[in-house]
């Protein structure tokens, strides 16, 4: 199912879905989850599902049906949280309940500043370009090279904590260091469409491209 996709269509998937709050992610998840009627079954069978479910994908105006393992990995959400909200569905609720973390002083999941700060720290190590014609647009927006994808620059993390030989909890999921590059960053992957002229277009700036984020890429290697 994930073959779907492209790597640019599932970093907007992600991307999009991680700029919401926590109440506003389930609901979206609660929405794209499809409860149908069981198909008839032989009475030998041993275990009777009372009802199966469908998920949906909604990408560039297009719906598009995937399985449970590709909805979980596209959104980056473990099953368990897919199953309490099937279980809400089958009973019938037309929105989950409301999220009731952060309501109380103690919160043990919460990530540490430092750990933040160090995931941040080498997000930032990543050289980025900024966009040559659209700044207008994308003041702040920058374009990391095409070479790189969040997955492979989470790869890098990895090695990375590794290398320095730091503790468990710096060992992020790879779910919290996406939530952290959309979240602090105003990063994407490639250059802009607009980014072209005459020049672009007769190869030279292209090339300009290519060579600096080939650079980037293999120094972080």
């Amino acid at each position: 199912c994930n073959e779907t996709f492209t790597i640019a269509n599932r970093e907007a998937i992600f991307s999009q879905f991680y700029k919401l709050d926590v109440n506003a992610k389930n609901a979206l998840l609660f929405s794209s989850i499809k409860i149908c009627p069981v198909k008839r079954m032989r009475k030998s069978a041993m275990n009777h599902k009372s009802a199966s479910f469908k998920y949906v994908i909604t990408c560039d105006g297009k719906q598009s049906f995937v399985c449970k393992n590709a909805f979980a990995n596209l959104f980056c959400i473990g099953k368990k949280k897919i199953d309490l909200l099937q279980k809400s569905i089958k009973q019938g609720l037309s929105a989950p309940n409301p999220d009731q973390r952060g309501k109380h002083d103690n919160r043990p999941h919460k990530i540490n500043d430092q750990i933040v700060d160090f995931v941040k720290q080498h997000i930032s190590q990543f050289p980025a370009e900024e966009s040559h014609y659209s700044r207008t647009k994308n003041i702040n927006k920058k374009y990391l090279s095409p070479l790189l994808s969040i997955t492979k620059m989470y790869k890098l993390y990895l090695e990375k904590c590794a290398l320095d030989n730091v503790d468990k909890p710096f060992y992020v999921k790879e779910c919290t260091y996406r939530n952290i590059f959309v979240s602090e960053f105003n990063l994407s992957f490639g250059y802009p469409k607009s980014d072209t002229c005459s020049t672009c277009d007769a190869g030279e700036s292209n090339a300009e491209h290519v060579q600096n984020y080939n650079e980037a890429y293999d120094t972080l290697k």
